[in-house]
Formats: structure tokens, sequence, C-alpha cells
């Protein structure tokens, strides 16, 4: 199902401006071309080795250095037992984000492009919109991130036929300073607190 989202999430990301991280390879090729997201340094979700990754513009990476963007890896058996566990009193079907990938933005208009070509997309089936933009969102307790998560699922034929499209996605939808924010030790300081809380 991985490689299904992420090229979902390349369309999506190319008609609406999204950036991804990308490998110190290329973050040398474009460092003086582009403003942005490219300017970000940081990390986010599934990456632990990000900290000095640099966000380029899907549609400004050649289609050669595609292969050096940093995708969100699947998430953990480990995490996703202890997740059930310690949030959904162990019902496994709301675990939503075992496959996610995440696209980073310079604006919320870009990040409103971008839900609004997923809604339009005929393979994508939006079950959840969750906004955490949004100023009434409690952001303390997540330590000040902030993101929109959308969680899906793909019917893409491929899809249908490996019989994942009633599998739930999550597309995490970022601001280039909460990027930034989720850096390596950003992340620690949030499972610190994910931890304390028990979640």
């Amino acid at each position: 199902m991985q490689h299904i989202l992420i090229e979902k999430v390349k369309v999506w990301a190319s008609v609406s401006k999204g950036c991804f991280p990308v490998q110190q390879r290329l973050r040398k090729k474009e460092q003086d071309t582009h403003t942005g997201c490219a300017g970000a340094n940081g990390a986010f979700a599934g990456h632990e080795d990000m900290e000095k990754s640099h966000f380029v513009r899907f549609s400004e990476i050649q289609d050669e250095d595609q292969a050096l963007i940093k995708w969100c890896k699947v998430k953990s058996i480990m995490r996703s037992v202890e997740k059930v566990v310690r949030s959904y009193s162990q019902d496994v079907s709301r675990l939503l984000d075992l496959c996610r990938q995440a696209i980073v933005f310079d604006s919320a208009a870009d990040i409103c492009a971008c839900i609004k070509a997923v809604r339009e997309d005929s393979d994508a089936l939006v079950v959840r919109v969750t906004n955490k933009l949004d100023p009434a969102f409690d952001a303390v307790s997540y330590g000040g991130y902030r993101d929109v998560a959308v969680n899906l699922r793909l019917t893409t034929p491929a899809a249908v036929t490996l019989g994942l499209d009633s599998h739930v996605c999550e597309l995490q939808l970022l601001l280039s300073p909460f990027a930034k924010f989720k850096s390596e030790e950003g992340h620690k300081r949030y499972v610190t607190l994910r931890n304390l809380k028990g979640e």
C-alpha cells in the first residue's frame, strides 16, 4: 500500500506546491535555486535521520532525483501495538496511520489546494480530516505541533486487485515552520510527552 500512496502523494503535491525532504546530494544541487520549503531544515513523521534534511518543491525535482526523496516509513509493529493498547482499548480497527506520508507547504492556501486535489481524486475516499491548524485546537497537548491529517482509502486498480482498498492511510499536511519543529529533537520531546500521557 505504501507504494500506491506515494504515487498518489506525488500527484497531489505537484498540483499544490507541496514539498518533500530530500537527501543531501539533491539538497546541494537545489540549495540556491529555491525558497520557502526548500529553505526549511527539519524532519517529519517516520524519519529519525532527517534533522539536516532539506525540503524541495516536488514540481521542481527532476525525475532522476525522485529516488532521493525521503518518504515516511510504515509505522513500526512496536509503536502500532503500543498505540492500539494505550489509545484505542485494543481495537485494531481504529489504527489509521500504519501507512502514512507527509507533504510540507509554505501556506495554508497550498494546504487547501492539496485537500481539494485529494477530494477531487476519484481514486481517493476521504474518511476523516483532523484540522490541528484550527485556532480552537489545543496544541499544548501536542507540544505546540499542528498539522492537517487526512485519513483516506485508495481505490486504485492496484489497491483493489491487492485487496487494500479498505485500508485507511494517513496524509499529514504541514506548514514549513511545523516541519522544522518536527525535527529529531522535537520528535523526541513529543515521544516523551506521549509516553507521560500514556498514549
